[in-house]
């Protein structure tokens, strides 16, 4: 009778016990499926609404957005054999010496006139541009950040507050909502971290192989890609050199630099420098007195922000908060001390070594490949601390999100409110009835957007380039001419411009030298004043 009392109660509690782990395995998937709910909501939230509102702000196309456009259009319509710049007014001016969007958007060598935007993008979008309305063609690029963040939750499984702090806090989603080749980027970056997290943690030789060839993949469109693979590999060594074989080093070293040794050898033998149009580029725009302190100016404005812009942490300050904590409360995760100090080595140096402090942008796309490392040291940081925020720290990091949501929003108010000033303007420019239309400096003819495909477009820069102009105009055969200038309080920067670069007498000097043909009429509009002209 004891052992059979023994024997029944050892079954109620293996029953118990069953029951119990039962019951948590439940909770556990049910809490898992909760979270994946939520996750999905998010995603489709953020889908609605900036694609809701990238359908408002429209494709106004201006600047770099429609350079790219012009050189996917160009390699196209030469069916891949040429990388020769499209340029209606060609016939008049065969040595692009009045291309409108002349500075560092043209590079001239070897009789050759080219965009200064990688020809791996221009491949990439060539075929959407052929086929799609260009209406669409930024709302395939949001498609391709949504992706990215998609494949950031199936593969890292961050929990649904960080990945609405992905969707809504960060400017990765406002920053690709035109035609650029950041979301491209950012997903080749993705998987190259993807295969980083599992090779340091205990993964295959393969893994890391994988690592360093999709790391660097993205160096074919944006030269950060070389920063992020470098940075990467800097930390794993410096970090875990003492307990992994240098094998998984160098199958991660070996992957990436085929990759870089490819794209180099490729830029030399196409542009003769190995780091391509882009670079070149850079380093024909003249940056005089810049030296150390404005280096260091630079890197304070990229990471943080200075004078109305914003950095990387400046647009997301949570960002840092993981940071700081990792780096002085918890230093015994390897994984956590590669990636924190990967962000900042990368950080420090894109900051340096960039070729510009980002303009006007908020949240600099030059450090946009360290996102997501930082968001999984975030993710890492709630899942540490759940259970021991306060209210304080709640509050805390609510108004933090609330603030980085915030700026969101705002860039795309600022977004929309630019776009609609560009179609008023585009709109005007289109109303114009001349053979050709002449502007009288590049800042202006790159609002022309895709009317730049419709009629001959010159920007001139000073009166001998508008008497070398009419000339050919005259030799060709009678024309009508519009001239189009800039009026109105809306266009006081470019005002400004203007008179610093040409002087308040300049304009006056090319309508004389228009003085050659019958003046039709002037119209003023809006934003601009056009003059109108024909051949005598």
């Amino acid at each position: 009778w004891k052992a059979a009392f023994q024997a029944l109660l050892q079954i109620q509690i293996n029953l118990m016990i069953w029951h119990c782990s039962s019951s948590l395995h439940k909770m556990h998937s049910e809490a898992h499926k909760s979270r994946g709910r939520w996750s999905v909501f998010i995603l489709c939230l953020g889908l609605v609404i900036f694609g809701t509102n990238l359908a408002r702000i429209g494709a106004s196309y201006n600047s770099d957005g429609l350079i790219k456009y012009i050189q996917a259009y160009s390699l196209a319509s030469s069916r891949f054999h040429s990388e020769e710049l499209h340029y209606p007014g060609k016939f008049l001016d065969p040595e692009y010496k009045l291309y409108p969007f002349r500075a560092q958007y043209l590079l001239q060598f070897d009789g050759r006139n080219l965009g200064q935007y990688p020809l791996v993008f221009s491949v990439l979008m060539a075929l959407p541009v052929t086929l799609l309305p260009p209406a669409s063609i930024p709302f395939l690029c949001l498609g391709v950040a949504f992706l990215t963040l998609l494949v950031y939750w199936r593969v890292f499984k961050p929990s649904p507050i960080v990945l609405a702090y992905a969707t809504f806090a960060t400017p990765m989603i406002t920053q690709s909502m035109e035609l650029t080749e950041g979301p491209f980027v950012l997903l080749a970056g993705l998987g190259g971290l993807h295969f980083f997290i599992r090779a340091i943690e205990g993964g295959t030789i393969r893994d890391a192989a994988l690592a360093g060839f999709f790391s660097a993949l993205g160096v074919w469109l944006r030269l950060e890609a070389l920063l992020y693979s470098v940075s990467l590999l800097a930390a794993w060594i410096l970090i875990s050199r003492k307990t992994i074989g240098t094998r998984h080093y160098m199958a991660f070293a070996i992957a990436a630099g085929l990759v870089f040794a490819s794209f180099m050898l490729f830029n030399f033998w196409d542009y003769g420098h190995p780091l391509g149009t882009r670079f070149i580029a850079n380093l024909s725009e003249p940056k005089p007195g810049v030296g150390p302190i404005e280096r260091i100016t630079q890197t304070i404005t990229l990471v943080f922000g200075w004078k109305m812009k914003l950095g990387f942490f400046g647009y997301s300050p949570l960002l840092i908060v993981p940071a700081v904590y990792f780096a002085f409360a918890n230093r015994d995760n390897t994984t956590t001390r590669i990636l924190l100090l990967f962000l900042a080595g990368f950080l420090l140096v894109a900051g340096m070594i960039a070729p510009n402090d980002g303009i006007v942008t908020w949240g600099s796309r030059y450090m946009a490949l360290a996102l997501f490392p930082a968001l999984l040291l975030l993710d890492r940081f709630l899942k540490l601390q759940i259970q021991q925020k306060g209210k304080l720290r709640n509050a805390l990091f609510l108004c933090g999100l609330a603030y980085s949501v915030v700026l969101s929003f705002i860039t795309l108010s600022i977004q929309r409110h630019a776009s609609k000033d560009q179609s008023s303007i585009q709109g005007e420019i289109e109303s114009t009835n001349g053979d050709v239309v002449i502007f009288p400096s590049q800042l202006l003819s790159s609002y022309s957007g895709l009317y730049y495909f419709k009629k001959p477009i010159f920007a001139v820069w000073n009166p001998e380039q508008m008497r070398d102009l009419v000339m050919a105009i005259k030799a060709h055969r009678p024309m009508r001419v519009s001239f189009v200038e800039y009026s109105g309080w809306t266009a006081r920067e470019f005002a400004t411009a203007l008179q610093v670069e040409f002087g308040q007498d300049k304009i006056p000097a090319y309508l004389q030298s228009l003085a050659a043909f019958k003046t039709l009429e002037t119209h003023k509009g809006k934003h601009l004043t056009i003059h109108e002209f024909v051949t005598e």
